[in-house]
Formats: structure tokens, C-alpha cells, sequence
């Protein structure tokens, strides 16, 4: 969060939510998280999202290990590592939970680590979910 709160105190907040920047006018960093601002927005959502973002997990919690070892290119997560892992999983769910309650809207958050995850793959047939 510090990260992403010192990169818009540097470029600005004018362009986020106007009502979600009237709620929070000392805070307006508080608006670039979806739980201060999903409960405005009239037009049905879909968040994609993994629970455990690479980016997340390098930058933010600055780990370098990965449960399971992810492939063995990283590690394997122990302890307070381990911890630090899956309780980001537990923020993003209570983070994104007014959004997946809201009528037509929902959250798609497989539970793979990437960034990412949908770039270049919206036409590519072979990445399709299951319907139903």
C-alpha cells in the first residue's frame, strides 16, 4: 500500500472516483483501494485478480519464496514467510468481498501466483474457463 500511496502523492488523485474522493478528502489514498469505493460505482464489475500477486509478494512483502516452491524457481515458504503468504490471501478476500456481494459483479481470484495473469490471453482459446 505505502508504494502504491507514494506514487499518487507524487502524480495525483484528481482522476480517481469524485464521491469516493469526497468521502475521504484528507485520505484520498484511501480511494485507490476497491473496498472505499466499489459501493459507488452503478456499472456491474469483474475484478480479476490473483490472491497472490508476484508483484505483491516481491515489492510489497519483499518475500522470495513461494509455497511449494512454485516449480522450484523460488524457494519454498516456512514459518513467519509462510504466514506473511496466506494471510495476504485472507486481506485481498475481505478487501474484494463488497464487490463479489454486489448484485452483477464478481471477482474471479485464482489462487496462482502471477502478475498479470490475463495479459494477452482474452482471445486465446486454449485459456478459456468452464462454463456454467
Amino acid at each position: 500500500p505505502a508504494q502504491m500511496k507514494s506514487l499518487f502523492d507524487l502524480i495525483g488523485y484528481k482522476d480517481l472516483h469524485a464521491g469516493c474522493l469526497e468521502r475521504f478528502p484528507q485520505e484520498p489514498w484511501r480511494c485507490l483501494y476497491p473496498e472505499n469505493y466499489v459501493g459507488l460505482i452503478s456499472t456491474p464489475m469483474l475484478a480479476l485478480n490473483s490472491f497472490y500477486d508476484s508483484s505483491e509478494l516481491t515489492y510489497t512483502l519483499r518475500l522470495d519464496c513461494c509455497p511449494g516452491g512454485c516449480g522450484d524457481k523460488q524457494p519454498t515458504c516456512a514459518g513467519h514467510e509462510l504466514d506473511l503468504f496466506q494471510a495476504m490471501r485472507e486481506e485481498h478476500r475481505q478487501a474484494w468481498a463488497p464487490l463479489a456481494a454486489k448484485n452483477g459483479s464478481g471477482v474471479w481470484a485464482p489462487s496462482c501466483v502471477a502478475h498479470t495473469m490475463a495479459w494477452g490471453r482474452w482471445e486465446d482459446a486454449a485459456w478459456e474457463g468452464p462454463a456454467g
